[in-house]
């Protein structure tokens, strides 16, 4: 008797470790990633190196924002990427039409934003399946940006003050990563001080029980998709600067990463839940791994690969928490 009680005691110590693990350990897999690229390529951990994976993954990251939440809330939209594609063709007709980059980028935005809009409404107040809805904006989205360019790219000579955005550094560091670093906090302090985040995780849970609380939670799945919208909408316009160029088929390259970094960070912090400091990690996982792979010559189908396996990690660890399927 004396053992078994021992035993138990021993194992219930042992799970707030485990918990610990669980919910942190994802850091150390990012923190392992560095070190481990870092002394396999002298590259790697060179500060221009560094200040370029940061660029890249906070474009990725800003895109990554609203789908976490949207994904958070238990929906999912799959036109983030073709929106971001969208916006970016758009952006760079308008500047080559002769507009001036202020009214390309508003045109742009709001191109962007309508794909959110219809999302939204169709999503959040007539209960129209996410999947499906966002499946097919993603075709119209991905349609309208290759009919602008003829299925080509269209190129950007100046792209004025969001160029300059895109490139800039200040102390070696880029700007647009410190703008996304900055949004990413206030994404957080909303998600984790704010009712409305509270909210998001509960709906998830049981959207039936909110609304018969008086939750509104039609208004609040709009702005989601709305939100998700505009951050991708607002990604493709600095990535169109960064590239000198609109691209119509560069949204294919964001959809797995997009799904990976929200699941897979949905193994931190909040155990099987998107987040955006999971998300955050998620990316800098991406952005590392895809970095040093490069670095050490690995073919980009190997690289696709990897991403497969984590994505599959965050989706079996994402279902695996959700109390819905606890209760199957």
């Amino acid at each position: 008797m004396t053992m078994r009680t021992h035993s138990m005691a021993s194992m219930g110590a042992g799970l707030p470790k485990l918990h610990t693990l669980l919910r942190y350990g994802l850091f150390f897999v990012l923190v392992a990633l560095f070190i481990g690229f870092a002394l396999a390529h002298p590259i790697f951990s060179t500060w221009g190196n560094v200040a370029s994976m940061w660029r890249t993954a906070s474009i990725a990251g800003l895109m990554f924002i609203g789908l976490t939440w949207v994904i958070a809330s238990g929906e999912m939209d799959v036109s983030f990427m073709e929106v971001a594609a969208l916006s970016g063709m758009v952006f760079a007709f308008q500047l080559q039409a002769g507009a001036s980059p202020a009214a390309a980028v508003g045109v742009a935005m709001l191109c962007g934003a309508g794909i959110g809009v219809v999302n939204g409404l169709l999503v959040g107040y007539l209960a129209f399946p996410s999947l499906i809805v966002t499946i097919a904006t993603a075709g119209l989205a991905r349609s309208f940006a290759a009919i602008l360019g003829g299925g080509q790219p269209i190129y950007i000579n100046d792209s004025g003050v969001v160029g300059h955005f895109a490139d800039a550094v200040v102390w070696g560091m880029p700007i647009v990563g410190i703008a996304v670093v900055l949004v990413y906090l206030l994404g957080w302090f909303v998600q984790e001080r704010r009712l409305f985040g509270h909210y998001l995780f509960a709906m998830a849970d049981n959207r039936r029980a909110m609304e018969q609380v008086g939750v509104p939670c039609k208004p609040i799945v709009f702005s989601l998709f709305v939100i998700s919208a505009c951050g991708s909408a607002l990604a493709g316009i600095i990535l169109a600067s960064s590239l000198d160029s609109g691209q119509p088929m560069i949204g294919n390259s964001f959809f797995l990463d997009g799904l990976t970094a929200v699941l897979l960070g949905a193994t931190v912090i909040r155990f099987g839940k998107p987040n955006i400091i999971g998300t955050a990690i998620g990316v800098c996982i991406l952005a590392i791994m895809v970095n040093g792979l490069a670095l050490l010559g690995m073919p980009n189908f190997m690289r696709e690969i990897f991403k497969g396996v984590l994505l599959l990690i965050g989706v079996a660890i994402a279902v695996t928490a959700s109390p819905k399927s606890k209760s199957i």
